[in-house]
């Protein structure tokens, strides 16, 4: 199963929302079967983020840091040890990716 590593701490912790919420986030879930992914995508729903079905986990890779799905929601450690700003790694991701 592949799911929350398509969001970052900062974004996971923010932009979670209530189901029905005009400004709710989704990500991808990836996963072997069916069923399975409809769990997964139930789990993601309770963390209050809308899933997307992402087909099976052997076409993923479009889930991973850096790939336009992902783009959108990934922090990164700044050379300094200081985490960068979740919204400007956002646009600088978006810049780069999408």
């Amino acid at each position: 199963m592949k799911a929350w590593n398509a969001i970052g701490s900062d974004s996971f912790a923010r932009l979670g929302q209530s189901s029905g919420a005009k400004q709710r986030i989704a990500i991808p879930v990836a996963g072997g079967s069916d069923r399975d992914r409809r769990v997964a995508m139930a789990l993601v729903e309770d963390t209050e983020i809308d899933a997307v079905d992402a087909g099976i986990v052997a076409g993923s890779g479009r889930q991973q840091p850096g790939a336009p799905s992902v783009a959108a929601v990934q922090e990164k450690v700044g050379a300094n040890g200081t985490n960068a700003g979740a919204d400007y790694l956002v646009r600088i991701n978006r810049a780069l990716f999408i």
